[in-house]
């Protein structure tokens, strides 16, 4: 088992200045954990796990930053999802 903490934050404004990105408040600054389990892949966050693809690992893995249509916010939201539909836990 393989686990990585990554620091989810927005893209900084110096960085693509043109691109979308949230606010950087408390909602979107957190840390997730990646898991790779004996070939399963797994993204962890704010008490929420799913399943990901091992594109969807590699990549938020190499850049956890978010901006819209990036792995992390792809990512932000699926979780999002869980935690409104309340199918966590």
């Amino acid at each position: 088992m393989n686990l990585s903490i990554v620091d989810i934050t927005p893209l900084p404004s110096y960085l693509s200045p043109i691109t979308k990105r949230p606010p950087s408040t408390k909602e979107f600054n957190y840390k997730s954990i990646v898991i790779e389990d004996d070939g399963k892949y797994y993204y962890w966050s704010r008490g929420v796990s799913i399943n990901l693809s091992r594109e969807e690992y590699e990549q938020v893995r190499q850049n956890p930053k978010l901006y819209y249509s990036s792995t992390s916010f792809n990512l932000h939201e699926r979780v999002n999802q869980v935690l409104e539909e309340g199918n966590h836990g």
